[in-house]
């Protein structure tokens, strides 16, 4: 299972069903936490709203080593 995804080279529409569809299989693979590769575009200023909304996440933050990537971090599936 891949812990990361690169949202590069995707439209708004795209990168916000990808991100929906990574944290998905994240969670029921029972993983607690992903990397998202968004940039510094309108990817990296959607991607909280769409987080936020989302059941399975816990937090998220942008990482401090570089700043467009975001780590999300998700409940326990307990999978």
């Amino acid at each position: 299972m891949e812990t990361e995804i690169d949202l590069h080279g995707l439209r708004l529409l795209e990168a916000e069903a990808e991100v929906m569809r990574f944290v998905d299989q994240l969670y029921f693979n029972g993983e607690t936490s992903g990397k998202i590769i968004h940039g510094m575009g309108m990817i990296a200023e959607k991607l909280p709203q769409w987080l936020r909304n989302y059941p399975y996440v816990k937090s998220f933050e942008r990482s401090s080593f570089n700043a467009g990537v975001t780590n999300v971090f998700l409940e326990f599936s307990g999978r």
